[in-house]
């Protein structure tokens, strides 16, 4: 069912009005907003030669913008009806037939290729044979190939293949998508920084989910803030893992975890008490 959006600005008595037939809702909403006739209606009101050239090449946007939903091959019809200083523009669309993807290669080389999540994704790719191509779904498999590459420590991975083949005359195409992933970080270090307050390093351990010599993963960094948030113990926390200035040649990160303590703690052991924290006379750096 075809649906039609109407758009009227009025400028000293002189309006324009947009009718555009033929889209589904979903391509509409999309379309509308980016179309020249829409974006710049206060220029083109100032001279009928300027509302005829937005009028031109609204029409070429239309073709245009109908491509990342699969419709290559759409054709528009268009009109102009000046009715005093009423001005009614129509463009009715035909999408004609949307380009089905008939192959799908995704491939992941250097240590990746071994990697078991790397293959889970393919397996799950928004990308599937005898589905409508469309630019959301291909920007979607190639972002999640470089985002997990990136969670899981594979800080040099980048696309080596990345192309779309249309056949125009036959609405299909083949889309090649190839990850080099490097090989896999490991941390190196993970410098301890304390504020206001001393914790003994083996209690801060304890909410810790990373370590030394274990391959990065950024889940595990996301978990160590959630549980020192948890603690209650901190108001100010950051882990930050130093990828700007790993070290490429040994495939490693170091990850800085700066804690701020918002008070000492002591806890009663036996009649006794045990603290866990001591007053800063001065701020250093250590390993956990």
């Amino acid at each position: 069912m075809a649906d039609t959006i109407q758009n009227d600005t009025k400028k000293d008595a002189i309006s324009i009005q947009v009718d555009v037939q033929g889209l589904p809702k979903e391509i509409l909403e999309g379309v509308m907003p980016l179309l020249s006739i829409i974006k710049y209606q206060n220029y083109a009101k100032e001279s009928p030669s300027r509302l005829y050239l937005m009028y031109g090449e609204s029409k070429k946007e239309i073709l245009e913008l109908v491509e990342p939903y699969g419709y290559f091959n759409a054709t528009v019809q268009s009109e102009i009806q000046p009715d005093g200083k009423n001005w009614n523009i129509s463009y009715q669309v035909t999408l004609g037939k949307p380009v089905i993807i008939n192959l799908v290669q995704i491939a992941i080389q250097g240590q990746g290729q071994y990697d078991a999540k790397f293959s889970e994704i393919i397996q799950n790719s928004s990308l599937r044979e005898d589905d409508i191509l469309t630019q959301k779904n291909y920007n979607d498999a190639k972002n999640t190939l470089l985002n997990t590459a990136s969670v899981y420590g594979y800080f040099d991975a980048h696309l080596i293949k990345n192309e779309i083949q249309i056949n125009r005359y036959n609405n299909t195409a083949k889309i090649y998508l190839t990850l080099n992933s490097g090989d896999q970080y490991h941390i190196s270090n993970i410098h301890l920084q304390q504020k206001q307050y001393d914790f003994y390093p083996n209690f801060i351990r304890k909410f810790i989910d990373i370590d030394e010599k274990q391959a990065f993963n950024a889940n595990k960094v996301q978990s160590t803030i959630s549980n020192l948030q948890t603690s209650s113990y901190f108001t100010d926390i950051r882990v930050i893992p130093q990828i700007n200035n790993r070290d490429k040649k040994n495939k490693t990160v170091d990850v800085d975890v700066d804690l701020t303590a918002s008070k000492p703690v002591t806890y009663a052991v036996g009649g006794g008490s045990v603290s866990y924290t001591h007053l800063r006379a001065h701020e250093t750096g250590r390993n956990l």
